[in-house]
């Protein structure tokens, strides 16, 4: 069973929360899309895989299901109502990537360090290896069953173009968010979340 969340963690992870709100594209005015598509590049699940590994996945659910919140009311996106709740699902498969990439690297590593490197490539790849076969199901569901979109559009187009998506935003999101989260445990002087199963060293 979870324990309080001490005050420190508690006000790291509604200042993550407040960043990842921040980064929204209604408030930011950076509004990248992938063309012929509904998606949008964009930086907030940093701050969401920060919370993950620095404090566990508890924080980094707060954090995703915060900045869904916000979404819905403040930038629903172009594929309104269900825009929030596909972040929810892509946060959670982000999740369960970097859990497993952690685990793998704790299992296969424990007495030396990878370089950041090569951390962060297995990180991405875990993510993306979670990501790429959820995440066409929940935007097959939306286009098809939410709008109905030719079912012919959204296989042959729609889901590869999901898939360079996916590919291109978390290249550069698994690496920022990494890097980031060693600094802040150094500085912070957090010790290792106990749900995310590899100690980071700064």
């Amino acid at each position: 069973m979870w324990k309080r969340i001490d005050t420190k963690t508690l006000c790291v992870t509604i200042l993550l929360a407040s960043v990842a709100m921040a980064l929204n594209p209604g408030v930011t005015g950076l509004q990248i899309m992938m063309p012929f598509s509904t998606l949008y590049f964009h930086f907030w699940e940093i701050p969401l895989i920060i919370a993950f590994i620095l404090m566990g996945a508890r924080c980094g659910a707060i954090v995703a299901l915060i900045n869904a919140t916000f979404l819905f009311a403040y930038f629903p996106g172009p594929s309104q109502p269900y825009y929030a709740a596909s972040s929810v699902a892509a946060a959670a498969c982000t999740m369960m990537g970097t859990y497993v990439g952690l685990k793998v690297i704790s299992i296969g590593h424990k007495e030396k360090e990878l370089s950041t490197a090569k951390t962060v490539l297995i990180l991405t790849f875990f993510v993306l290896l979670i990501r790429l076969p959820i995440m066409p199901i929940v935007l097959y569901g939306v286009l098809v069953f939410g709008y109905g979109m030719p079912q012919w559009w959204v296989v042959n187009v729609q889901l590869p173009l999901q898939a360079l998506y996916n590919v291109i935003l978390m290249s550069y999101t698994v690496p920022t968010a990494y890097l980031i989260t060693k600094g802040l445990r150094k500085n912070l002087k957090f010790k290792d979340a106990k749900d995310t199963a590899y100690a980071i060293k700064g």
